[in-house]
């Protein structure tokens, strides 16, 4: 009497492997453009090759707290060739606030603005800005913050010194079609399990190819050589390495632009 349902039990088993094996193949196939035409982007749009990799997150917090004027002049003053910044956008006041959280709406008067970091800092040091709230933001906003960045950036001369990092990838492309440098951040994980794995990987590739993106950022922890591969024609901005063996790994690697680190590792230079 058992056997039926062991039979039944199998044929489920089969039908749902055959569904889930069609999903995956058509999905391969739907996505076969972007997988085989991600194509060259135009090099003149890669916003840093320089040997000096190594970046201050959030300036030099050793010694001074992050995301102040101090820490980013010491992170400057210790050889730093750049500063990661993060950023909010309130568009109520339309004012971008230099913060890792969210600021109260009491705090954000006394807060740190960007515009005082572009105006004290200026072209001393490139800009890494992790635009925290950018993926949130409604239409109206989103118009009204990229106007003001674009039109802040372009004020002090800085288009070539800052890029603006962000994990929603059709955002950051409006913030790309003002001329301003762009490095969509991913979180890919091999350790996700192997369909969840290649999902993102198609995903990811769709949006470079759709968006023109020449550079992704990650957790370092997370990036593999092999991205080199499934990523052509993009650069990588890591973050945040305090380990001195895995710096020197990471920096070898030619693909590998940008590492933020909380250490004074910052004159290390590499290919």
């Amino acid at each position: 009497m058992k056997k039926p349902k062991t039979k039944k039990r199998l044929l489920n088993a089969v039908y749902l492997l055959l569904l889930i094996t069609g999903i995956t193949f058509s999905y391969i196939i739907l996505s076969w453009p972007f997988l085989t035409n991600i194509g060259a982007p135009n090099n003149d749009r890669h916003f840093y090759t320089a040997k000096n990799k190594v970046w201050a997150h959030r300036g030099f917090s050793k010694k001074h707290p992050e995301n102040t004027i101090a820490a980013f002049e010491a992170a400057i003053n210790l050889g730093a060739k750049g500063i990661e910044v993060d950023i909010f956008y309130d568009f109520n006041l339309n004012v971008f606030t230099v913060s890792h959280d969210k600021p109260h709406i009491s705090e954000i008067d006394k807060s740190l603005k960007l515009d005082t970091v572009f105006n004290q800092l200026g072209k001393k040091t490139n800009y890494w800005l992790d635009f925290k709230n950018l993926r949130f933001l409604s239409e109206n906003e989103l118009v009204a913050a990229t106007e003001k960045l674009h039109e802040k950036i372009s004020s002090y001369e800085l288009t070539k010194h800052v890029v603006v990092e962000s994990q929603n990838p059709q955002n950051l492309s409006v913030l790309a079609s003002k001329g301003l440098n762009v490095s969509y951040w991913i979180n890919l994980n091999s350790s996700s399990g192997r369909l969840r794995f290649w999902s993102d990987v198609l995903q990811t590739r769709k949006h470079i190819s759709a968006y023109k993106f020449t550079a992704l950022s990650m957790d370092y922890n997370n990036f593999e050589e092999r991205y080199a591969d499934l990523f052509p024609n993009v650069d990588f901005y890591l973050f945040t390495v305090n380990d001195i063996d895995t710096l020197d790994k990471l920096g070898e690697n030619n693909r590998v632009k940008i590492i933020l680190t909380d250490e004074n590792f910052f004159e290390q230079t590499y290919p």
